[in-house]
């Protein structure tokens, strides 16, 4: 057994969400389903907004919701705009950003601005679930 073997199993474990609401903000339906395949053995219920404006509401409508994955360019209303509108909804809800465009500095700055943590897609299933581990 090597030492990296309990790691994948912890990233791996079966309904290690359980009784968890995840709202992953995206518009890309590829993108979604990906991240929603990431999550599968985890047993947490998934919510799906397609744009920021969707992303609100869905806070708005349902408490239950233990975390954000949240796409930074979408129609209707961006990322970043809707982070702002929930943060002030649920000032405790993580709410992660998933970027494809992220350059040098964006991470800081995303988080001074109140994402609880920035990410650039592609994302692996390994950084995703350690990353909702911290929050959830």
């Amino acid at each position: 057994m090597t030492s990296s073997q309990p790691d994948i199993a912890r990233y791996t474990m079966p309904g290690i969400f359980q009784n968890k609401t995840i709202l992953i903000a995206e518009d890309d339906e590829t993108n979604f389903f990906l991240l929603k395949e990431y999550l599968s053995f985890s047993q947490a219920e998934i919510i799906w907004a397609q744009n920021g404006e969707e992303a609100v509401q869905s806070v708005k409508n349902n408490p239950d919701i233990d975390v954000v994955l949240m796409d930074i360019q979408m129609p209707v209303m961006d990322g970043n705009t809707a982070m702002k509108q929930i943060k002030k909804i649920r000032p405790d809800l993580p709410v992660i950003a998933l970027t494809a465009f992220g350059v040098s500095g964006d991470r800081e700055k995303g988080i001074r601005e109140g994402f609880n943590e920035y990410a650039t897609k592609p994302i692996s299933r390994m950084l995703l679930i350690e990353i909702l581990l911290r929050y959830i």
